[in-house]
């Protein structure tokens, strides 16, 4: 079976909530709990931790090496660059990339888009996410954090090589969606539409709601079901409130503007 190697951008200066990726998130740190979800993927063989260089992010370093997670140091803001230079050390055929603010990410749905991406012979292939929404106007989406990408090492080889705006190498695989005559992409589509609902940590207020779906379905199950928690918020409508004001407020728009283009 072909080496796929996930890999976790995380750092600690966040302008939004600094510090997030380390906060304690029901008796652990909230990037332990998405590498252990991770991990539980079956089809992931080895995930990795990718900090910036920046003395900020020693924290996470010395978090991982005490965890016994593999961690590597790379550009903070090129963070295609370190993306890269995490492959070319452990050289996987193919990259998960996910990122250090998404607690809820679903094991059992990451499976279906691996599926997916090498029955289809894919070089690229994401999960449509509320994330999404903006490119994904009148489409069924899955909540903003279960955002997940998959793509060939020699695809990330070639974005790190022509990629060239900024934001292009920030964000890591706008050069590879925005060439989807060149490479063949996919995403993988949500039954229903489940954008109104957000996972991901961004805020105090998102932290509080992962918060109260860890208290109240439990941590412990690594294969947490994203259909489980969102039938919790239904039932729970206020914790459902808690972050309802930043839903759809991810400031896509502006980041796909400057592409000219859209993925997909």
């Amino acid at each position: 079976m072909d080496f796929i190697l996930a890999i976790v951008q995380a750092r600690m200066g966040s302008t939004r909530m600094p510090g997030k990726v380390l906060k304690d998130l029901h008796g652990k740190p909230l990037l332990a709990h998405i590498v252990e979800r991770l991990n539980s993927c079956p089809q992931i063989r080895q995930t990795v931790v990718a900090t910036s260089n920046q003395s900020q992010d020693q924290a996470i370093v010395d978090f991982c090496k005490k965890a016994g997670i593999p961690s590597f140091q790379g550009s903070e803001n090129d963070v295609l660059d370190r993306f890269f230079y995490v492959s070319c050390k452990y050289k996987p055929q193919h990259i998960i990339r996910v990122t250090g603010d998404c607690p809820l990410i679903d094991p059992n749905l990451i499976s279906k888009l691996i599926t997916k991406y090498c029955n289809e012979g894919l070089d690229y292939c994401g999960i449509a996410t509320g994330a999404g929404s903006y490119l994904d106007k009148g489409k069924n989406t899955f909540p903003d954090g279960l955002d997940c990408e998959i793509f060939r090492y020699s695809v990330l080889e070639e974005a790190w090589t022509f990629a060239q705006p900024a934001w292009q190498r920030e964000h890591v695989t706008p050069y590879i969606w925005q060439n989807d005559k060149k490479f063949k992409t996919g995403k993988l589509p949500c039954p229903f539409d489940y954008g109104n609902f957000r996972f991901t940590v961004d805020y105090p207020e998102d932290f509080a709601l992962v918060e109260r779906v860890y208290q109240d379905l439990g941590s412990e199950n690594k294969h947490l079901d994203y259909l489980a928690v969102i039938e919790y918020l239904q039932s729970n409508l206020e914790v459902r409130k808690l972050n309802r004001k930043h839903v759809g407020q991810e400031g896509y728009e502006k980041l796909y503007e400057q592409g000219n283009t859209l993925p997909l």
